[in-house]
């Protein structure tokens, strides 16, 4: 059986946490991982409107029977009931958690990322640097610029397609220069029509239309944008991390775009060759499609967050699908959390059972070697990460 709990874990992509010295509700504790619709209308919504997806949106009776019986859900009580030494029960644990928390979060937190030798942190957050609650982590954070909320204020403020992109151009140069190691998109989710090529002339003649509203004006000029920061990316040697597949929320309903297989008119274009994205959550839940793509193409980099943990009880079957075609060195780890620090204990944990899982079939079937299983762990569970993001390992 393979061992990888030993190695270090490098969570390519969270949100903030609370480490607060406080005890919270079950309500509390469980609706991070609510990510579907609650059963509750909120005043002015309806269901598919992503602003009913929230906890307040869900009856007690829908956090009861459906949140607390996820899979994810009952991995955690699992693990923590080990770590607490208490029944495997959700009150139970709870309870437990709440006297640890109440007394020292932050010395808890601590204890946690200790434990699963968690050595890194990219954070998505629209904080500036420096700003001091992000030091909620244990351990080195690294920053995504989001570039979404800029060009929505830029094309309100810029009176022509050439300011605006040298507005967002010099944006995300000041932010590198700061620190940042990316910038953040929202493509799929946030545009109807799919990844084109658009050229400046093409969104100065739309810029009118787009500062008035427009929608698809608003896209032809957001894609060219787009397509200008994927030459930054090679100028500047730093990756675009996109937003793909589905986590739990259908969004605006366009879920048939959420594939990253419809970049790929964009990225045949040999100006786009040298450019460096990352997809995010792996194309959930057709893993397959973005382990072609990182196979493809020698600028694409997976990164499995939120599919790891929410995925908790089939992600060494998700693993293995990605193993399968994507090169070794192109895949990462994240966990999507927020709020609660053991989301990321957990998916560590997940992460390595998994790959011991996983690789270790591959190995009884004579596919892999031990010495080969253990260099995929490692490049997967954080040295692609550090080479990415170019971090000197200690």
């Amino acid at each position: 059986m393979l061992d990888f709990s030993g190695l270090p874990f490098f969570d390519n992509h969270t949100h903030l946490i609370d480490v607060s010295n406080r005890t919270i509700t079950m309500q509390e504790f469980i609706s991070p991982f609510a990510h579907g619709y609650g059963d509750l209308l909120l005043p002015g919504t309806h269901f598919g409107d992503p602003v009913n997806a929230k906890p307040d949106s869900a009856s007690e009776f829908y956090r009861q029977t459906i949140v607390a019986n996820l899979g994810v859900v009952k991995t955690l009580v699992h693990y923590l009931s080990k770590l607490y030494g208490c029944a495997p029960d959700l009150d139970t644990v709870l309870e437990e958690r709440n006297k640890r928390t109440i007394e020292n979060a932050w010395s808890y937190t601590q204890t946690l990322y200790q434990e699963q030798t968690i050595i890194g942190e990219v954070v998505d957050s629209g904080l500036p640097m420096g700003d001091e609650r992000l030091q909620c982590f244990p351990t080195p954070v690294y920053r995504l610029f989001q570039i979404d909320p800029l060009f929505t204020q830029a094309l309100k403020s810029c009176d022509t397609y050439a300011s605006l992109q040298n507005t967002l151009e010099q944006a995300v140069r000041e932010a590198l220069s700061e620190g940042f190691v990316g910038v953040k998109y929202h493509v799929l989710e946030k545009m109807t029509q799919l990844p084109h090529l658009v050229s400046a002339e093409q969104a100065q003649k739309q810029y009118d239309a787009a500062r008035r509203g427009e929608r698809l004006a608003i896209e032809e000029v957001y894609y060219a944008v787009f397509a200008h920061m994927l030459l930054l990316t090679q100028e500047l040697n730093f990756p675009i991390h996109i937003h793909t597949g589905i986590t739990g929320k259908t969004g605006h309903g366009l879920v048939h775009h959420y594939d990253p297989f419809y970049f790929c008119p964009m990225l045949n274009d040999d100006r786009y060759f040298r450019s460096h994205l990352v997809f995010l959550h792996c194309s959930y839940p057709n893993p397959r499609n973005v382990a072609v793509m990182a196979n493809s193409y020698p600028n694409i980099w997976l990164d499995m967050a939120q599919v790891l943990p929410w995925a908790a009880l089939n992600f060494s079957q998700i693993l293995e699908e990605i193993l399968g075609m994507a090169p070794h060195s192109k895949i990462m780890l994240g966990t999507g959390a927020h709020n609660h620090p053991e989301i990321i204990w957990m998916s560590a944990k997940i992460a390595k059972s998994a790959l011991a899982c996983a690789t270790g079939r591959m190995v009884q079937s004579g596919l892999l070697s031990e010495q080969q299983a253990f260099e995929t762990a490692e490049q997967v569970l954080y040295k692609n990460a550090q080479a990415l993001y170019h971090i000197t390992a200690n």
